[in-house]
């Protein structure tokens, strides 16, 4: 033990109890009246009382009032007015009956790498933004898994894809 200096039972009793309270130094920079309280109750009436005073609790309301400040224009993908279409557009029944028929039609599976289930994505053969009549034909689409569609987008872009771009990476 030489050279090292060990703090006896005692010892450690003792500065413990000096710092106890009050006579710890930090003891009033972090914590108010308020604060003492709650210590060791983190759910307790106290916290939640206060955290809805001070705003901190997300009722309903206050849910409502964030969504609906980043909708449209406000919202942080919004590039004229496009953003918020493609949105619905995929949102909408018909767009999602579309989804539905291409798994179903591929049953569940992967075209490229033939994995079944999981997470799966219905591929648009021509391109969502360029061709806008073709966004719900059943034979504009194709199943992929995520990591497949993934590497489809990172071979060939996201932008003026082909038909035959699609039949490169199936073989």
């Amino acid at each position: 033990m030489s050279g090292i200096y060990r703090r006896t039972k005692a010892t450690r009793k003792k500065q413990s109890e000096a710092m106890k309270g009050e006579k710890n130094p930090m003891y009033n920079k972090h914590h108010t009246e308020e604060n003492r309280k709650m210590i060791g109750t983190k759910n307790s009436q106290h916290m939640l009382e206060r955290k809805k005073r001070l705003g901190y609790v997300n009722t309903q309301e206050a849910r409502r009032k964030m969504s609906e400040s980043s909708k449209g224009e406000k919202g942080s993908n919004y590039i004229d007015g496009r953003t918020s279409i493609n949105e619905n557009i995929r949102k909408s029944l018909e767009y999602r009956l579309w989804r539905k028929a291409i798994f179903e039609r591929d049953n569940f599976t992967c075209q490229k790498c033939k994995q079944s289930g999981g997470i799966l994505r219905a591929h648009h053969i021509f391109n969502f933004a360029d061709y806008p009549e073709r966004r719900t034909e059943i034979a504009n689409g194709i199943t992929f898994c995520k990591e497949c569609h993934h590497k489809f987008h990172k071979m060939y872009g996201t932008k003026n894809n082909t038909k035959k771009q699609l039949e490169a990476f199936l073989t």
